[in-house]
């Protein structure tokens, strides 16, 4: 099969990387694929390149979308001659969809990576994408793939088509995210701080919907039982150069306690290293990577209720509810506080679901069967 991935940029994001882990693992040599990215070159491009899979740049202005991209984006579809043509996200699957159906007739997989919030929390611009993807939902996909039932459910009562629909989980490569005896020490070293200190991570970029001023309160609350906690924060926009999130930090009073990372290349590491990882969100989640990516560590995880956080924790952690930093600060004082024997069983509780029901390798099996189930009707 010739199977071309469109997506709005390669910067750092879940379905990136998603994306970049099924290009890497895909068995079939004889299956050739290309990224078509709706933006100029980004960070995790590298790594698609580093597989010697070639990338075009379509290097849109938004919100504007000229006819000259969408002719270009005719283009290199035409070129391509794809047998399966998957977008990401929703303004690929609509610029991209639309830009492929005006090329080929090849089956077109949409990919929808979250669960839909409410209209006051997106861009308008976004928000339009939306309405016009459910109008043509039932037209341009030859399947539209959720990656959760939180994301399928809120889509379809949204009014996308319950037609030709699948889901498929996320998954994480369980040799790449696995237990690291060593990753403690090492992260404690690179803070600065006491080997044996308890750390708290969340790996999430900084967006409203991520709620770190939540997180940052239910910090204040949990440092003041125990002084020697310190969090580790990381991902787009979380780094000393964010004044609003430093005078979050003030405010709580947890400066001294919380470290802000940014950008990092070693997630395996950093999600080994951690006491717990968290996720404060309030709403936009359908299936959190980082989770799955602590989990398959051996991690435990506190996490509010949303998207399938839920389901995808078990009960190899604890789920609270959003907004609410009293509770949240509870829960990660009730996982820090239990007896060694007691903490060791839910870490290789975590590990086992990480592995049994998030493992990458079923990922790419549903994601190859549905295109060449695609690809011989076609």
């Amino acid at each position: 099969m010739r199977i071309l991935h469109i997506i709005n940029g390669l910067d750092i994001g879940g379905a990136q990387t998603v994306l970049i882990g099924l290009l890497r693992h895909w068995k079939d040599d004889m299956d050739q694929h290309m990224v078509l990215s709706l933006m100029p070159r980004a960070e995790m491009a590298e790594q698609v390149e580093a597989l010697d899979i070639p990338i075009k740049y379509v290097d849109l202005c938004p919100p504007r979308v000229e006819l000259s991209k969408l002719l270009k984006i005719r283009r290199i579809v035409r070129s391509f001659h794809p047998d399966v043509i998957q977008t990401w996200l929703y303004h690929a699957n609509l610029i991209g969809g639309v830009g492929s159906r005006l090329a080929v007739r090849a089956p077109i997989v949409w990919g929808i990576h979250h669960s839909l919030t409410t209209r006051e929390s997106m861009k308008p611009s976004t928000w339009l994408v939306v309405r016009w993807l459910a109008r043509l939902s039932a037209f341009i996909p030859s399947q539209t793939i959720y990656c959760s039932r939180s994301a399928l459910q809120t889509h379809l009562e949204s009014g996308f088509s319950r037609k030709k629909t699948t889901v498929i989980a996320n998954g994480v490569d369980p040799d790449v995210f696995r237990p690291d005896p060593s990753a403690h020490a090492a992260v404690c070293h690179e803070l600065g701080l006491p080997e044996g200190v308890k750390l708290i991570g969340m790996f999430a970029r900084y967006h409203p919907m991520k709620d770190h001023s939540t997180l940052l309160e239910a910090a204040g609350f949990l440092i003041r039982r125990l002084p020697d906690v310190h969090f580790v924060l990381a991902g787009q926009g979380v780094d000393r150069s964010n004044t609003r999130l430093q005078a979050q930090m003030l405010v709580a009073g947890v400066q001294d306690n919380v470290h802000l990372l940014g950008i990092r290349r070693d997630m395996p590491r950093l999600s080994a290293a951690m006491s717990l990882v968290t996720l404060s969100s309030f709403e936009g989640e359908a299936l959190p990577v980082s989770l799955c990516e602590a989990m398959s560590c051996g991690v435990p995880c506190v996490a509010t209720r949303v998207g399938d956080a839920a389901a995808l924790i078990g009960d190899a952690g604890i789920v609270v509810e959003p907004r609410n930093p009293q509770q949240l600060a509870d829960a990660w004082y009730r996982v820090l506080a239990w007896p060694e024997s007691e903490y060791l069983q839910l870490s290789a509780k975590a590990r086992e679901r990480g592995v049994e029901d998030y493992n990458l390798s079923k990922t790419i099996d549903a994601y190859r069967q549905v295109y060449a189930a695609l690809a011989v009707s076609r």
